[in-house]
């Protein structure tokens, strides 16, 4: 499993339905697990997960109506997972599942196949507090270099600014 781990640039880790539902972190500590499992691994896979909920494939509400899905992201947030540490920046999509998922958004219409969602900006100054300090707790804990927290923390900000705008923007999601 580290082989095939550390050979792919990409990461995607199904989180099954029952864990939502019962509230379990199994397969996401799993996955952390398995992507510090030494400090080569631990460097080499920032920024390169993504999770998804294949369950819930067939449910015609969007991820971030869901309930249960919601709850389970907070938690994962409360409990302090380096969401930012982990998460792929290029698309963003991850990014944009836990925001919307944690955070009271309004929905303010469809363009294509996006959601249009609005958020406070208290909101948003909250997510990007929170998720900035499981960040620092996380790269203080596994002694991570500055400059690689630096550069994930510039990715954000690059991510936060495409996907939000400057001022008072309409989420997509």
């Amino acid at each position: 499993m580290d082989g095939m781990i550390s050979k792919v640039g990409y990461l995607s880790f199904a989180i099954p339905k029952s864990e939502v539902v019962s509230g379990s972190l199994d397969t996401l500590e799993f996955m952390i697990k398995s992507l510090t499992k030494n400090r080569e691994m631990m460097l080499q896979k920032r920024t390169s997960a993504s999770v998804f909920f294949p369950e819930y494939d067939s449910d015609p509400r969007e991820l971030y109506q869901i309930p249960e899905v919601r709850r389970w992201f907070l938690k994962t947030m409360m409990q302090g997972v380096p969401w930012f540490y982990f998460l792929e920046q290029i698309t963003g999509m991850g990014l944009q599942l836990l925001f919307a998922c944690t955070c009271e958004v309004t929905y303010i219409g469809t363009k294509g196949n996006k959601h249009g969602l609005y958020a406070t900006l208290e909101e948003k100054q909250w997510w990007l507090e929170h998720n900035f300090m499981n960040l620092n707790k996380f790269t203080e804990a596994n002694d991570i270099p500055l400059k690689i927290n630096k550069e994930i923390s510039y990715g954000i900000e690059d991510w936060f600014i495409k996907t939000f705008g400057v001022e008072e923007p309409d989420v997509s999601s």
